[in-house]
Order: structure tokens, then C-alpha cells, then sequence
């Protein structure tokens, strides 16, 4: 007699990233047993009517910022990843801005016993790259990361952003460790000079911060951290790609043999410049929504894949942090978690790509 499962999910659909096919799975101890037609399933503790359903695999979503230590008022690790759950992401890595900042192993340490304890999902954590923190890439690997952040901008916490020559070593130090490093590619002298010229001029609307933050911002960081990679064989993975005009240095990259990925969000997909007056500062974020006619570039860039992920940069703030007059006061970042699936699978539905292509971006 066969075995009993805990569950098994029947009659469904199920969707990979090459082919949707009927059939039912069977699930034991949180891991999946079996995948087969309906009869052949072990008897089980559960049964899950699948019919008319489709059965996709988890979302991973490789860039969250669950604000866990530190920020208690916005999130913790068990209200981040339960709103995973619900939203269908079952794995998450989350970014190392917490308080205190995870650049050393003492503070990933604490960072582990703090998930372990909390998490209702699968996760992996970040640790930075700065200057401060290339002296501990090897005791933080050691630490169990999944990679690396180096903040080429300025966003929230405020990580310092190295400099070039930093830069250059940092890479050179992580190289030979295969691991990658993730990069927040603004660079950061345009934009603080840019913010302080708009600051000086009066401008607290919504729409400055797009300003302050231009498509070039982006295009120069990732020409610059490609040619980088480049030179030392550092793996590296852009993160939330928001303009057209980064995709020319990315896929220049890319053709040119240089191991990098990227990723884009579905707020840059879904949203642009016309929403800052709807939203107010509830839309600022790093970085910047942007124009209209940056959304099917990106939407193209994916399904030809110059975009290798969807992943969402869900960063939760308390509303007083979202809602104040002065754009420059309110904290970047908002939720996405939750609702990255939902509003994907909505877009696939619309006929903008297929449920194969979605299970590729957020899955494979």
C-alpha cells in the first residue's frame, strides 16, 4: 500500500514555464511527492478539488524589504510573509537596510534567528556591500546569505553609497565566491544634486521626485557596474528596472558574455507619471515610477528576455509616512508582495503575455 500524503491537489492544471498539462499533486512534509494523473495519487490526509483551476508553482520574489529589525511600525517578518503567503509568493529575500544594517555576521546572525522565528514562507537574506563591509564578504557568506546589495543611490536607511574604486574592489573581493551581487543602480551625485537644486527652487509636489531622479541616473549606473562585472567576473543582478533606456546597456551587457540579470516591478509596468496627482507621495519610490512610454519597452524586454524577473521591491511604510505634504518628507517605498500576483495574472489574462511567461519571470 502506498504511503499517506498530507495533500493532494486534484484535477488541476498544471503550468510550467513550456507547457500547461491536466493532472493532480501530491504533497508531503512541505514538499512536493509526486506529479501525476488523478488515480495514480497516494491516498492523502487532504484533498484539494483542482477542477477548472490553474496550479502554478510559488512566486520567488527575490527583493523585499520586510523592516524586520528596527522598523516595527511598518512590518515585521511575520506580517511580510504572510502577506507572501496570501499573495501566492512562498520564497522571499529580503534586503539588508534593516536596523541595525546587515554588514556584519554578528547582525546577520541576529537578522536568521529573527526570520527562523517568524517566517511563514521559505526566505533568503542580503547582506550589503559597502565600504565598510568588503573586510566581512567572507564571514558573511560563511553567515548564509543568498547574496549581496551594494547601493550605487541612496534610498531609504540611507546606505552610503561607495565610490567607483570601492566598487571595483568590492567586486573583485566577491568574484571568485560565485555570489551575486544585487544593485540599486541610480547613481547617487545626480540625483542629491538634483534634489537640492529642486529643493532650493520650492518644489514639494510628488512630481519632483521624478525630477530629481532621471532615466540617466539609471543608464549610467548600469553601463558603469556592467563594465565592472565585466572586468572582475563578478556575477550581478540589476534591480527594479523602471526606464527604456536601461535595457540598451543591460542587453549590450548581456550580448557582450557579462553575467547579468534584471528585474522589473509591476508598478513600472502598470504605473506612470499621471499617478503622482492621484497618489500623492503614497507613489514615491526609488526607483521613481516613471512616464507612460517606458511600459511596453519594459513589457517587451520580458518577454524577449532582456528581463530575466518580475519580482515587486515591496517596502511598507506607516500612513503618517506616506501621506505627508512635502514630498521630500515621505518615506520611499510601498507594498507589492501581496498583490504581484494577482495583478500580473490580471495583465496575462488582458492577453499581454501567457501564464507560461509568468510562470518563467516569477518562478523558473
Amino acid at each position: 500500500m502506498s504511503e499517506t500524503v498530507d495533500l493532494v491537489i486534484s484535477c488541476g492544471t498544471v503550468v510550467s514555464p513550456d507547457a500547461s498539462y491536466p493532472a493532480s499533486v501530491a504533497i508531503k512534509n512541505g514538499l512536493i511527492h509526486a506529479i501525476g494523473a488523478a488515480e495514480a495519487m497516494p491516498p492523502s490526509r487532504e484533498i484539494l478539488d483542482a477542477t477548472g483551476l490553474h496550479v502554478l508553482p510559488g512566486a520567488i520574489d527575490v527583493h523585499v524589504h520586510f523592516r524586520d529589525p528596527g522598523y516595527p511600525q511598518k512590518e515585521d517578518f511575520a506580517s511580510g510573509t504572510a502577506a507572501a503567503a496570501f499573495g501566492g509568493v512562498t520564497t522571499v529575500f529580503d534586503m539588508p537596510n534593516t536596523l541595525p544594517t546587515v554588514g556584519t555576521p554578528e547582525a546577520l546572525a541576529d537578522k536568521h534567528l529573527i526570520a527562523a522565528a517568524k517566517a511563514y514562507v521559505d526566505y533568503g537574506l542580503y547582506a550589503v556591500l559597502g565600504e565598510d563591509s568588503i573586510q566581512h564578504v567572507g564571514a558573511l557568506i560563511d553567515g548564509g546569505i543568498i547574496g549581496f546589495k551594494l547601493y550605487m543611490g541612496n534610498t531609504f536607511g540611507r546606505i552610503p553609497s561607495p565610490s567607483t574604486g570601492a566598487m571595483l574592489e568590492a567586486f573583485e573581493v566577491v568574484a571568485p565566491t560565485g555570489k551575486r551581487i544585487s544593485l540599486h543602480a541610480e547613481t547617487n551625485s545626480v540625483m542629491e544634486r538634483r534634489e537640492q537644486r529642486l529643493r532650493a527652487a520650492g518644489r514639494t509636489e510628488a512630481i519632483a521626485h521624478l525630477d530629481a531622479r532621471p532615466a540617466v541616473v539609471a543608464i549610467e549606473a548600469v553601463a558603469r557596474a556592467a563594465i565592472l562585472s565585466e572586468w572582475t567576473g563578478a556575477r550581478i543582478h540589476v534591480l527594479h528596472i523602471s526606464s527604456a533606456a536601461e535595457l540598451r546597456p543591460l542587453a549590450e551587457a548581456k550580448a557582450r558574455g557579462v553575467d547579468i540579470t534584471g528585474e522589473t516591478c509591476p508598478h513600472y509596468l502598470l504605473l506612470s507619471e499621471k499617478d503622482y496627482q492621484k497618489f500623492g507621495g503614497v507613489i514615491r519610490v526609488n526607483p521613481p515610477v516613471r512616464e507612460a512610454a517606458n511600459q511596453l519597452p519594459l513589457w517587451t524586454a520580458l518577454l524577449d528576455g532582456t528581463i530575466d524577473i518580475i519580482a515587486t521591491d515591496h517596502a511598507p511604510h506607516a500612513p503618517d509616512e506616506k501621506t505627508r505634504a512635502d514630498i521630500w518628507t515621505v518615506d520611499c517605498g510601498f507594498p507589492g508582495v501581496e498583490t504581484q500576483m494577482p495583478l500580473m495574472l490580471t495583465e496575462i489574462n488582458r492577453g499581454r503575455a501567457t501564464i507560461h511567461d509568468y510562470v518563467r519571470w516569477s518562478a523558473e
